[in-house]
């Protein structure tokens, strides 16, 4: 339906934010200043204990400050509920108490019709639960008791029994609808012979289908008869209902899924209802068809991680398999999806009543990440000694990565599925035995004093080289400051220019200068003019293809990506050698801090071999078209991360002695270990000197 503006800009004006969340979010008392119109929660979006869920009531906006999510009250509804444009103005329509607009013509016939169709499925559910607990509806009864139902669980279900005969049919007419109402409800089929009509559920147990807004729309039906070819049967599609679209039980799970309830993803009504009675009450499920894409849309809007609780069997590893290739293009920061693979073929009603609620809890705290599970499902099981096998295997991952959209997500998935490659399948160099481009010597520092000539933005720190490639690359690029800005935001530079350079880069963002030379233009007018025409004419960053404009923004937001994570990942490390520093309490927190340190210098040193590899590997080919510039530039930046007094594993400050190969006139020497050409080192250091 489309609503005047008017009527919306009045919906808004009436509409307190403050009230319409604080109906699903709890106001944090400490941080809220209620008088100020300033309100503080935890994110309904992710999980979190300290409150960055952050509501404006004057602009009738609200912002997370850790997963980004951002809206009005609108967005909020179709976001967190799961509500449609319409079903969220509705709501707040009837929350302000305000009419909604007269319908023309055409819209009042099609609400007439929504609901006359809605009526009807109401009328029937009435019916169907009151045939439950007559003595036709019996076997039924017995059949859900059973199964473990209690009879308050049946009752807050709606759940009934459609007796084999055309009662339905009759109390429908009664009620004023036409045969063809009732057929186009779903409820009823004309006869072959073309005289009259029967019932479209005879002998089943009745689970009434509701929407976002809990109106019934359709029905799902299970067979008493076991010799029904059809065990279960849901009505077909109508105005009202799409199957494809519709998740049973979603009017339930969207208003209450938190932390403490994951939304789960199950098979059938059984499961669905089992679950809510043992406490997971946050489970939907597709009806009568695998899911699709628009149901995935549906609960990444509800939740962050959704879990999908797959049968063990391998047609539930199929279905799963086919789920992934869904919802890859759907991925975005924060928001993917986890598989719950359960136990000996069970389903979730069969691990309940098996193995308790501590079991099905058990089962979900071991659910997969995405990326997990497509590395078991294509791994597991499967031999990997041969080219061939290996070469199969990288391009079912790339094409797994091709399938995201979203660069961030993309890029973060192709590291991690390279690592674990690398890991598996690739023989590495044992540590110390691994060449670098420019090790400690006499040429190393002639070339870092080379790369250090750029006045007061020169701290002498190793980390500056690749911080101020950041900034450039906001620089040249700005259009990557939007969709970093969280990034950006949280990283702490360290030097005073260049947090400096970053606040004015956030505060013209925030101005809407979008196009590179305009943007540029306003920076060198500003208060770190100065500095950042220092960093523009560093000649070793400007040789990047990605700051040369050689490459596309897409390539220059992966080399930010990978540059942020090399930099988080040494941030890490430096703050965990700190506290190591500061003698903890107790010796378990010694030993927990160890193991994070060498995880964490693990990650840093693959992160660095990997670099370095793939440096040699280019080289060792010459097919790069840009070999001559970023090769050796990242065997610089390579160098510039390698401090010159590393301690080595029998902790001295210098390299074992190892006998020096003889000399060579086409060979310069950078240390006792490691030898460069010489044509490779003069062409380095005409780039440098460019």
């Amino acid at each position: 339906m489309a609503f005047p503006p008017e009527f919306i800009d009045e919906l808004n004006r009436v509409t307190s934010i403050s009230r319409i969340l604080g109906k699903f979010v709890t106001w944090d008392s400490k941080k809220t200043k209620a008088a100020k119109g300033d309100y503080w929660a935890c994110c309904p979006f992710h999980a979190e204990k300290t409150p960055s869920f952050h509501a404006t009531e004057s602009r009738g906006t609200y912002y997370c400050f850790s997963c980004h999510e951002k809206g009005n009250v609108f967005t909020f509804l179709q976001k967190s509920r799961g509500m449609s444009f319409t079903d969220a103005v509705r709501f707040l329509a009837a929350e302000a108490n305000l009419p909604l607009p007269e319908l023309t013509g055409k819209e009042k016939e099609q609400a007439e019709k929504v609901n006359h169709l809605i009526k009807i499925h109401e009328i029937a559910a009435n019916h169907y639960q009151e045939q439950l607990h007559l003595k036709s509806g019996k076997p039924a009864l017995d059949y859900l008791d059973s199964r473990g139902l209690k009879s308050s669980i049946i009752e807050e279900f709606g759940i009934g029994y459609a007796p084999n005969n055309l009662e339905i049919i009759k109390i429908l007419n009664l009620a004023g609808f036409s045969q063809d109402q009732i057929i186009e409800a779903g409820l009823a089929k004309p006869r072959d012979n073309g005289n009259g009509i029967y019932t479209t559920f005879r002998d089943r147990i009745m689970f009434p289908i509701q929407d976002s807004r809990a109106r019934i729309i359709a029905f799902g039906g299970r067979a008493m008869d076991p010799d029904t070819p059809a065990k279960y049967l849901n009505s077909p599609n109508t105005s009202i209902f799409n199957k494809g679209v519709v998740l049973y039980n979603l009017h339930n799970a969207s208003s209450s899924v938190n932390n403490d309830n994951p939304l789960v993803v199950v098979e059938g009504y059984m499961d669905v209802i089992a679950l809510h009675q043992a406490g997971f009450v946050a489970s939907v499920a597709p009806l009568g068809t695998a899911v699709t894409p628009e149901h995935l849309a549906q609960l990444l809007r509800m939740s962050q991680q959704p879990i999908l609780a797959m049968d063990g069997d391998e047609a539930g590893i199929r279905a799963a398999k086919r789920i992934v290739d869904l919802v890859l293009p759907l991925l975005e920061p924060g928001k993917t999806v986890r598989f719950c693979t359960l136990p000996d073929g069970l389903d979730p009603d069969d691990l309940i009543r098996k193995r308790g609620i501590s079991g099905m809890k058990e089962c979900l705290n071991k659910s997969m990440e995405l990326n997990d599970f497509i590395w078991t499902s294509e791994t597991v099981g499967k031999r990997f000694d041969t080219l061939n096998s290996k070469t199969v295997l990288r391009e079912i991952l790339n094409g797994k990565i091709s399938q995201i959209k979203h660069f961030v997500v993309r890029n973060i998935y192709k590291e991690d599925f390279n690592n674990r490659y690398w890991k598996n399948f690739v023989q590495t160099v044992p540590k110390g035995k691994r060449k670098k481009l420019f090790e400690a010597s006499e040429q190393s520092k002639q070339i870092k004093e080379s790369l250090n000539k750029t006045g007061k933005l020169n701290k002498g720190s190793e980390l500056f080289l690749l911080e101020a490639t950041l900034i450039s690359l906001c620089l040249h690029h700005p259009d990557i400051i939007e969709s970093e800005i969280g990034n950006l935001e949280s990283y702490d530079f360290e030097t005073e220019e260049l947090n400096g350079i970053r606040s004015e880069l956030l505060r013209e963002t925030e101005s809407k200068a979008t196009s590179s030379g305009s943007f540029l233009d306003i920076l060198r007018e500003g208060e770190y003019s100065q500095e950042i025409q220092e960093l523009l004419d560093i000649c070793e960053i400007n040789i990047l293809p990605e700051i040369a404009d050689q490459y596309s923004l897409t390539e220059a937001r992966v080399l930010f990506q990978e540059i942020l994570y090399w930099l988080q990942i040494l941030q890490e490390e430096k703050n965990l050698k700190q506290e190591l520093t500061r003698t903890p309490e107790s010796k378990d927190k010694v030993k927990s801090l160890s193991e994070q340190l060498k995880d964490t210098t693990l990650k840093r040193e693959s992160i660095e071999s990997n670099i370095l590899d793939q440096d040699t590997a280019t080289s060792q080919n010459g097919t790069s078209e840009q070999m001559d510039d970023t090769v050796h530039l990242e065997g610089i930046i390579a160098s510039v991360l390698t401090p010159d007094n590393s301690t080595f594993q029998d902790g001295s400050t210098s390299k074992p002695s190892e006998k020096a190969p003889p000399p060579d006139d086409n060979v310069i020497v950078m240390d006792n270990s490691h030898r460069v050409p010489k044509e490779d080192f003069n062409e380095l250091m005409n780039l440098v000197n460019k």
